[in-house]
């Protein structure tokens, strides 16, 4: 929904491939296309409905920027510690659930013992327990499947989010050290200019040049 809401992604042609190519080799080659376009980093140069990009700043906007490398290093390592965890659960659960197959298969055989000598409720519990063995076995077979599929599966996608962070973070520095640059040179401009105390290379246009002087 909040896709069809918003005029610039709704006709994004690499999001539009994503959500609607069904061909895995031609989405493959839509990645590499869209890996060759080179877009623009400056605000100006946005794409936009309306011709302009809202940029805001809040309260949280300085302790997000101050904290931002922290939390792109931290991001990525408990995401993947995370995926790796329900592959390692996974594979432990299977060599449980192996386990339990086993014993599930000797309650069997026991059940069997008993039928042969018409023992039929010693028979008729053993095979209950094999097969309450084997529902365990498989219970932990799919709940560490879903694991796998619907927390790790889901997590890789967020994981990838960590390459987007760190290009905006990177983005925000060279900006900030462009700014930083130039506030100095000015800064520097400025305080060379008043030592000479020559009011003609201030740039101003208008007023006395004596009152300039006096005031300073």
């Amino acid at each position: 929904m909040a896709v069809s809401r918003s005029e610039e992604l709704k006709s994004a042609w690499f999001l539009l491939q994503f959500l609607t190519q069904e061909d895995a080799k031609q989405w493959e080659k839509d990645i590499k296309t869209a890996d060759k376009i080179k877009y623009s980093k400056k605000l100006p140069d946005l794409p936009t409905a309306q011709g302009k990009a809202r940029c805001q700043i809040n309260q949280s906007s300085p302790v997000f920027c101050g904290r931002m490398s922290d939390f792109i290093d931290s991001y990525q390592v408990l995401h993947q510690e995370v995926i790796d965890g329900t592959k390692e659960l996974k594979k432990n659960s299977e060599d449980l659930a192996k386990t339990l197959y086993g014993m599930s298969k000797h309650l069997e055989n026991i059940s069997e013992l008993h039928r042969m000598i018409k023992n039929e409720r010693q028979h008729e519990l053993f095979a209950w327990l094999s097969k309450m063995v084997t529902g365990s076995g498989n219970h932990i077979i799919w709940q560490a499947e879903l694991f796998k599929s619907h927390l790790g599966g889901h997590l890789k996608y967020h994981l990838s989010e960590h390459d987007s962070f760190r290009e905006l973070f990177k983005t925000r520095e060279e900006v900030k050290y462009a700014f930083a640059k130039k506030e100095k040179t000015l800064i520097d401009k400025k305080e060379s200019l008043f030592k000479k105390k020559d009011p003609t290379k201030w740039g101003f246009t208008g007023g006395n040049q004596d009152d300039l002087i006096r005031q300073q």
